[in-house]
Parts: C-alpha cells; sequence; structure tokens
C-alpha cells in the first residue's frame, strides 16, 4: 500500500479487495450484543458534499456536530466546515480556516469549549502540523513551540478526565509512525510509555469516560492489517487481551456512547476468512470484551468514515466514506445511532453466491474441505434466520451468520460453509436450506458432487519355508481412509495351492498354513501372488512378493534350534527366584518322521538358587548322536537395604558453634539370611555438634555377595540460628502535612535482641531517622540491626510513615443570584470563576470546573451551582462548593379582593395589579377566577382572560367582579389571577367570605 493514497489509488485498491472473494476457510462466530441499538438514514435540505477521511467532533456546550475537510472521488481535498444540529446541516463560513486537508484528527477539548485540530495531508507528499481551533465562530491557528511531526491518518481522543488531547501514531515522512503526544490546550508533550502499540496509521481511538481510559484497536503497519486492542492511562499503554475481538482493519471509526457505557466500532477495511476490503460490522468495547452488534439496520459497508457521539441527544453521527470501487463517488449519506429507532419490516430476501455449488469429485468416505457461500440480505428490512440444514451427502460446516432474534440488516452478508461427505459411488445431488423470515420462508442452494471409489493399496509380505513344509503368508489392505476389513484377498503360490481370505479390522490377510510341496528349494520372486478384486467402495489391486523355500538338512547333524540366551534376574526372596524360559526345540534335518524330544535341566519354572546355575539342554533322537547346548541363570541378591531411615531435622542452634543433635540409626535389612547381617553407619554420627546451616547426613550398607554390594541414603540436618530481631518497631504512623514539603516526624527507634549474650550489642539503623522531613505520600522506614556472627548476620523490619496533604480548599464562591427571565428557556447569567487554593504548591495550579457553566442558560426556577476542585495527591482528593441561581418570570401579579365579607347581593371586585420586571415589552394573558373552597375541593363559580401588553417597568391593573345570589354557596371563596408571557407563569390570591 502507497504513503499516499490518492482517489484513484484508492479505488485501484477497492477493485482488488472486491476481487479477493476466497470461498475457503472457517468461521468462528462472536456472541452478539443485547442492546437496543440501531441505525437510521437521516436526511437534510442541504449536506456536505461526498467525501472520505474527513474531521469529527461534537461540541457539547453548542450541542453541534462539527466536520472538517475530507477527501472527494476526484479533484482537491476540502477546507470547508459543516455543523449537524440533529436535524440540519448548515456549513460556516469563517474569514479565516485550515488547509485543506485529508486524513486530519480533531477532539472537543470540553474544559476550554473548542474543536481542536491536528496535521492531515494537503496534497501527495505535503502533510501537515499545524495545530488549529474552532470555537464555533472563528478557526484559530495556535503557534506553539512544540509540536508533533507532520503527519497524516493519526488518531487522537480528548480525556476529559485530565483535560488532554491524547495522539497516537499516523503516516509520516518516513512511513508508520508509535508516538504519543497529549495536548492540555497551552502545548504539546510527547509521552514516552514503558509499553507502546507498534507504529501504524488508520487506527480507531476513543475516551472510556466511566474507566478513564483511551481505547485504541486496529490500523495498517509494516506488516498489513492490525486487530489489536490497547488502552492508554495517562502513563502507559497497555495491551488488553479479550477473548473475542474484531477482524483486522484499518480506516475504521470508534465512539463511546456514554448511555451504553461502551466504546462503538463501526466498518473500515478488514481482513477475515473469505473476504477483505470495507465492511459494516459494528463491536462494542466493555473493557473486558469486544462483542459483536446486529441491528435492524446499518449504512453500507465502508471505510474511512468519520464519526463522533452526540451527548446532548445520545446519537452516534456517522457520515460519508468510501467502498473503495472504481464506480461510486465517496458516500455523502448522515446515520444515527442510538435507542429507540425502529427499522420497518420492509420485505427481507436472502440471496446467496454462488447461487449453486459443485464439489466435483470426492473419494467414498472422505469430507471434503468447506466451501463458503456469501448470504446477502438483499432486500429492505432485517433478514431474521432461525436455522441452517443440508440435505444428501452435505453437511453445514460453519457459520458466522446471527439466528433470531438477532438480524441481519438490510445490505449486509455472512458466511455459512458446507462440507461434501459421499456415502456412494457416483452423482450425489443435495441442498443447502435456509429458514428465514423472507417471502416463502426459507432460500435455498443446489449442492452437487459425485463419489468415486477410492484407490486401494495392497502389501503382501515374503514368507519362508522348508522343502515339503509349510508357510505362513499375511498380506495388507490399506486407502486414505484407512484400513479396509472384511475384504476378500486371493492368495496363489507356484504350485498351484490357492486361498481366498477374508481382512480382518485391521485390513490384514492371513494363510498360516500354506502348503509348499512340490517347490523345489530356493527363492522365488513373485513367487507369492495376490489379488483384490475391488467392491463398490475401493479400486481393485494386485501384489506379489518374494517366497523362499529352505532344503532339508544333511541327516546325523541333529541340532537345537532356538536356544535360550544367558538370563539374569533379581531374588524375590532368600530362596532365590522362580525362573522361566522357552525350550530349544530339535532340528533332524533328514528325518522327517523322527519324534526327536528335548529335555533341559534345571526344567522351566524351576526355583533357582541366589548365584550363577548352569542350564543343559539335550536333544535326542533314534537315528541321530545326541546334541547339547547350555545357557545359564544367575540370581542376583538384589535385596540389601536400609530400613529406618530418619526424616529430615530442623533444631535451633544452642550457642554459636550450633547443636547438638541426636537420631536413631537407621538398621540393615537382607533377606538372604546371611549369618552376620551388615552393619549401617552413618556420617555424620548422631550426638554429633551440627553447625548452623544444613548438613547432609550419609548412612550406608555394605553386604559383597549383594548386587549392588553397597546402598546409601542420605537425610539433612539444619540449624537455625534465630535470636537476632528487632524490638519496638514502630507502627504505622500518618500525620498531616505542616507545609508543601511535608512534615517533620520523630519516633522511638527500636532495640536489637541477641539471645547469643554476644559481648557488644548489636546496632540499629533506620532510614529515614527519626525527625526527617518527610514529603507528602506515604514513605517507608526500614530498621536494620546487624551482628556479624548471626546467620542471617542482620534483621530488618519496615514501617509506613504517610504525610497527608489535606489543605484543598475553594475560595471566592459566588453569592447566591436572582435574575429576570429573558425568554422562554429562562435567562444567561454569568458569574466569577471561583479558585482552588493548595498549600502544597502543586505544579500545574488545581483547576475548578462548575457546572453549570458560566454563561450558560439557567431555566425559570432555583438551579444549585456546584463548582468542584481535585487534586489526586490530596485528602480528601476532590472538593466542591454550591451556590444558587434563581430565574424569576419577568412579570409580576398581585391579587386582592373587596369587601372581605359579603352577603347576598354584594358586588365582590378582585383585583390584579400586573408589573414588567424585565428589559423588554411584553405581552401577557391574565386569569382572574372566583372559585368557592368546598370541603371535596375548589369549586369554580367564574373565570375570565385578559390580555396586556406592558413595556419594561410599566405596571397595570385588571379586575373582575362576582355578585353573591340567593343561592350563592356560604363559605369561604377564593380570588385567583394566574399571568403568563413568554417567559412563564405566577400566580397570586385573595380570599373572601359569603355569609
Amino acid at each position: 500500500m502507497s504513503r499516499f493514497m490518492s482517489s484513484a489509488a484508492m479505488k485501484m485498491s477497492g477493485v482488488t479487495v472486491a476481487l479477493a472473494l476466497s470461498l475457503t476457510g472457517t468461521f468462528v462466530h462472536a456472541d452478539a450484543a443485547t442492546t437496543s441499538l440501531n441505525w437510521v438514514q437521516v436526511t437534510s435540505t442541504q449536506a456536505p458534499a461526498g467525501r472520505a477521511w474527513a474531521a469529527m467532533s461534537y461540541d457539547s456546550l453548542r450541542g453541534r456536530t462539527v466536520m472538517f475537510g475530507g477527501a472527494p472521488n476526484t479533484g482537491s481535498n476540502f477546507s470547508d466546515t459543516w455543523e449537524w444540529d440533529g436535524s440540519t446541516w448548515t456549513q460556516r463560513t469563517p474569514s479565516a480556516s485550515p488547509s485543506a486537508v485529508l486524513g486530519a484528527a480533531m477532539v472537543y477539548d470540553s474544559s476550554r469549549a473548542r474543536s481542536v485540530l491536528f496535521g492531515g495531508a494537503t496534497t501527495p507528499g505535503a502533510i501537515t502540523s499545524g495545530t488549529w481551533e474552532w470555537d464555533g465562530t472563528t478557526w484559530t491557528q495556535r503557534s506553539l513551540a512544540v509540536s508533533p511531526p507532520a503527519r497524516f491518518w493519526h488518531a487522537a481522543a480528548y480525556d476529559s478526565v485530565r483535560g488532554r488531547m491524547v495522539l497516537f501514531g499516523g503516516d509520516g515522512q518516513s512511513g508508520p509512525l508509535g508516538d504519543t503526544w497529549e495536548f492540555d490546550g497551552a502545548s504539546w508533550t510527547q509521552k514516552f510509555p514503558a509499553t507502546s502499540p507498534s507504529p501504524r496509521y488508520g487506527q480507531a481511538m476513543s475516551f472510556d469516560s466511566v474507566r478513564n481510559r483511551v481505547v485504541l484497536f486496529g490500523g495498517f503497519g509494516p506488516n498489513g492489517r492490525l486487530g489489536d486492542t490497547w488502552e492508554w492511562d495517562g502513563t502507559n499503554w497497555t495491551q488488553q487481551r479479550p477473548s473475542t475481538s474484531p477482524f483486522p482493519r484499518f480506516f475504521a471509526s470508534m465512539a463511546f456512547d456514554a448511555q451504553q457505557s461502551k466504546s462503538i466500532l463501526f466498518g473500515g477495511d478488514y481482513l477475515k476468512p473469505n473476504t477483505l476490503g470495507p465492511t459494516n460490522d459494528m463491536w462494542e468495547w466493555d473493557g473486558t470484551n469486544w462483542i459483536q452488534d446486529y441491528t435492524a439496520a446499518v449504512p453500507s459497508p465502508r471505510s474511512a468514515q468519520s464519526m463522533s457521539y452526540d451527548s446532548t441527544r445520545a446519537r452516534i453521527v456517522l457520515f460519508g466514506g468510501t467502498d473503495e470501487t472504481f464506480s461510486n463517488p465517496f458516500y455523502g449519506d448522515t446515520w444515527e445511532l442510538g435507542t429507540g429507532i425502529v427499522t420497518p419490516p420492509g420485505n427481507p430476501t436472502a440471496t446467496f453466491y454462488p447461487t449453486s455449488v459443485n464439489f466435483g469429485f470426492d473419494s467414498l468416505g472422505v469430507t471434503s474441505g468447506p466451501f463458503a457461500l456469501k448470504l446477502f440480505s438483499s432486500g429492505t428490512g432485517p433478514l431474521l434466520i432461525t436455522s441452517f440444514s443440508t440435505t444428501g451427502d452435505y453437511a453445514v460446516a460453519g457459520s458466522d451468520c446471527p439466528i433470531s432474534p438477532t438480524p441481519v440488516a438490510a445490505g449486509t452478508s455472512c458466511f455459512v460453509s458446507v462440507s461434501f461427505t459421499p456415502t456412494a459411488v457416483g452423482d450425489r445431488a443435495g441442498t443447502l436450506i435456509v429458514n428465514d423470515n423472507a417471502s416463502g420462508g426459507s432460500n435455498s442452494v443446489a449442492l452437487d458432487g459425485t463419489g468415486t471409489a477410492n484407490p486401494a493399496t495392497l502389501t503382501v509380505n515374503p514368507a519362508t519355508a522348508s522343502f515339503g513344509g509349510m508357510a505362513y503368508i499375511t498380506a495388507s489392505l490399506t486407502s486414505s481412509v484407512g484400513p479396509i476389513y472384511s475384504a476378500s484377498i486371493s492368495f496363489t503360490l507356484p504350485n498351484g495351492a490357492t486361498a481366498t481370505v477374508q481382512t480382518d479390522v485391521n485390513g490384514i490377510a492371513t494363510w498360516p498354513n500354506a502348503s509348499v510341496a512340490g517347490i523345489n528349494p530356493g527363492s522365488y520372486a513373485g513367487g507369492i501372488q495376490a489379488n483384490f478384486a475391488g467392491n463398490q467402495g475401493f479400486l481393485g489391486t494386485s501384489a506379489a512378493a518374494t517366497l523362499t523355500v529352505n532344503p532339508p538338512p544333511i541327516d546325523g547333524v541333529l541340532s537345537l534350534n532356538g536356544m535360550p540366551g544367558n538370563i539374569t534376574v533379581n531374588a524375590t526372596d532368600s530362596t532365590g527366584a522362580v525362573v522361566t524360559y522357552a525350550a530349544p526345540t530339535a532340528v533332524d534335518e533328514l528325518d522327517f518322521t523322527s519324534t526327536a524330544s528335548v529335555s533341559c535341566a534345571p526344567a522351566s519354572g524351576s526355583t533357582f538358587a541366589i548365584g550363577t546355575t548352569n542350564v543343559t539342554c539335550t536333544a535326542t533322537d533314534i537315528d541321530d548322536t545326541s546334541a547339547a547346548a547350555t545357557f545359564t541363570v544367575t540370581v542376583n541378591d538384589a535385596d540389601l537395604a536400609l530400613t529406618g531411615m530418619p526424616a529430615n531435622i530442623t533444631a535451633d542452634a544452642t550457642g554459636p558453634g550450633g547443636a547438638v543433635v541426636t537420631y536413631a540409626a537407621p538398621a540393615a535389612a537382607d533377606e538372604a539370611s546371611e549369618s552376620s547381617a551388615s552393619a549401617a553407619s552413618c556420617t555424620p554420627a548422631s550426638g554429633s555438634t551440627f553447625a548452623i546451616g544444613t548438613t547432609t547426613v550419609t548412612c550406608t550398607a555394605t553386604d559383597a555377595d549383594d548386587s549392588p554390594n553397597t546402598v546409601s541414603q542420605s537425610f539433612t540436618v539444619t540449624v537455625n540460628d534465630t535470636d537476632l530481631a528487632l524490638s519496638g518497631v514502630p507502627a504505622t504512623m500518618t500525620v498531616n502535612a505542616t507545609g508543601p514539603s511535608g512534615a517533620v516526624v520523630a519516633y522511638a527507634a527500636p532495640t536489637a535482641l541477641d539471645e547469643a549474650g554476644d559481648s557488644l550489642a548489636p546496632a540499629v539503623s533506620c532510614a529515614p531517622a527519626s525527625g526527617f522531613t518527610f514529603p507528602i505520600g506515604t514513605t517507608t522506614v526500614t530498621c536494620v540491626a546487624s551482628d556479624g556472627d548471626d546467620t542471617p548476620a542482620s534483621a530488618t523490619q519496615s514501617f509506613n510513615v504517610t504525610v497527608l496533604d489535606t489543605d484543598l480548599a475553594i475560595i471566592g464562591i459566588p453569592g447566591n443570584v436572582t435574575v429576570i427571565a429573558t425568554g422562554s428557556s429562562g435567562a444567561v447569567v454569568t458569574y466569577a470563576l471561583p479558585t482552588a487554593v493548595d498549600e502544597g504548591g502543586d505544579s500545574p495550579a488545581v483547576a475548578v470546573s462548575c457546572a453549570p457553566a458560566s454563561g450558560s442558560t439557567f431555566a425559570v426556577g432555583t438551579t444549585t451551582v456546584t463548582c468542584t476542585a481535585s487534586s489526586a495527591d490530596d485528602n480528601p482528593a476532590t472538593v466542591s462548593a454550591t451556590f444558587t441561581v434563581t430565574v424569576l418570570v419577568d412579570m409580576t401579579g398581585s391579587a386582592s379582593v373587596s369587601p372581605s365579607t359579603a352577603t347576598t347581593g354584594t358586588l365582590v371586585t378582585g383585583t390584579v395589579s400586573v408589573t414588567n420586571t424585565g428589559a423588554v415589552t411584553r405581552t401577557a394573558t391574565v386569569v382572574m377566577t372566583f372559585t368557592f373552597n368546598s370541603q371535596s375541593g375548589g369549586v369554580t363559580v367564574n373565570t375570565t382572560k385578559a390580555v396586556v401588553k406592558l413595556d419594561a417597568g410599566q405596571s397595570a391593573t385588571r379586575t373582575f367582579t362576582f355578585k353573591v345570589s340567593k343561592s350563592s354557596a356560604r363559605g369561604a371563596y377564593s380570588f385567583v389571577a394566574t399571568v403568563s408571557d413568554v417567559t412563564g407563569t405566577v400566580s397570586s390570591s385573595a380570599t373572601f367570605t359569603v355569609t
């Protein structure tokens, strides 16, 4: 792959990808996620032109997704700025702008309310290292003393906890990069972690705000696509090794979904069994494992798309990308991922590629390699697969297709592989069936293959026989699937003798008594002919081997055949051992009718005494001179042993010289029951003074007539010198810091104990010493006592001193604020940000953040503003303070009633005084109601409505009357007036009594 992929080069790569479909392989199906996430395509009256490798971020203060630059299918790169509010794309036209680039990285710095853009490529071979910031109105280029080297196709994420933009890798002037940088809004700093991902470009990154980790996946390195997962904690990169992972890819996109608490990975140019190139699969990372999520709808396969998370609406926004083909332009569509999105059922359709499969010729009983068929969800709604099945000699070998209720979204594909195992010779037709919710309820693919008979291999072993005697003949029949059993093998000898023998389970055919009568002595190449005629499953075959016929012997030379060799065994008890052997046979080369006999003494099965005994075997025959031969049987006395060996011993020293240790010596055991038992001796002897440390004691017994004649065993004696120790070691100490440098801590030094009674007491030293100024944090104090004649020569103990930094505080908290609403959403309120005080002298200074922020729009009512400061080395690490902002409706209403007591015929007048306390002219609606306060609740007896228009500061009054009649209820009444305008509603009331 070239270092800079122009549009034309990218399209050429896409053709290679599109044609590189290999229909072999196996599948590992990942578990599907169980979230309710779904994709939906959204439209706008105007939208950015189609593009790939654009930079994107989400401005959470203004509620806008920001996109900059990217590359078209043909022509120059873009330098335009667009914003998406959830319904409309709006092009922004600032007076200054970054250069037209592709492959830049952009994040939103929420602590400074800025989108930060870095790097990118302007033209082939021209890459940048500029840092730009967008505040919603203006692009500003930062002039910085230090900056990362120029690059493009790098990745970045914003660590909102540490307030840092984290940047990794990319393609630089000399190739893929593997460096890590952080930008805090003031300067770039290169980080040098102990471990780091390998150099790469096109990787995906997001910030997990739940676990405070930057997550990185994949990319393209010197050896191709990558599929590894890494996390950055602000100090080091750690490679994660989940049980399942997405396939290797680059140019994928990733965003952290705060509602799901997971990083979402989508698309990219990937490599998996059976395919490579653009994909539209989606994966979720929860910090432990990757889980593939199948949604009911999904964007088409693509790479180099832009994606970010809209935290206000809990939606992931995706734009553009490329399918890497010649003909299609780069995408200009907008998609959103979130919950509550419903995809219509549509008309789901399943389409297979290829539409039929021929496995060709395969041997009977042999399973072919798997053939992978691609299944397209080619309809207009989600496809639900309930099962795969096959007919005939075919089986489903694997699949990565999800099973209902998990959907296969329209426009996506998966694979199912099928294998062929012929059970008979000839054409073997079958079908792959997928049961689904498409029209008809199922789809099928025709499968075909041809079963062929297996080649067979026949092997015949050479055989030897005596003249006029019998031969032992065997043959082996095998195939590629193993031994062939119950097959008929036909044998033929030179004398015309024949036999037909069935093979056993091991494929062996045996003719044990094949007569060689009539065959003269000699060697006959091909003298044993064997034939397998074949059957339905296996092809026929034949083989031959040499038959050797030995000549008859010359009479007068009676001999022994099969004479045993000399035998040596160990005695089983004091009488020796029972020894058996195979007796030899007599050979009389001429007298075939002779009944020569063989006898051996001592006989096989006799008890042979310890020592060496000669065994003589004699062959006799009435017409021959007897023949004899001998061999020896040696019975070794091998029972010499030691019994009662002590176990390993551990003792404490009683003085500098060690300790006297006694033990029970072992005894010698000899089953031969010699008259004088062999004694056992041990060194060092029991009762010796054993030095401090470990000494091996070896015990030995000797007897000249045993084999071996000497046996030995050992055990150890360990003498511990345990008297050197420390006494009075202080316990763990915790104090508060008295200043930025920590606190002076004093402690009582421990003393040394040495029971050996040394003339000079051992010295004790502690570090850091008592009275030392201990810094903030935890310091370990180590105390050591030393004495040269002890083992070990020193004793060590330690304790901890913890100095707490407890001075973190917030000052300058604003007082409670009360303002008048300026519109329907309330009022914009600004306030002075408080500051943090930390006597520990942290550098940089501790920042204070308040929520809602100064300049926010506060709704009508009372809102509590919480200001927080954090410093990891303080205890507590976080402090906070609050004040309130109260936003009042810009209208006031004051109700009064006269008279306070009325009777029949009285005209009661209710008056409301309305005042515009705001800064602009308002129109207000006044509702006035007379209500009888019954025991069961208020009952409206009369009501009216009036509209008043008041300038700022102007007041007006409105009246409403109620005449008491004879039928009017007696009791308590209320006059209620409500005043409403665009900023809200206020109410006031007064009471009177009807008697």
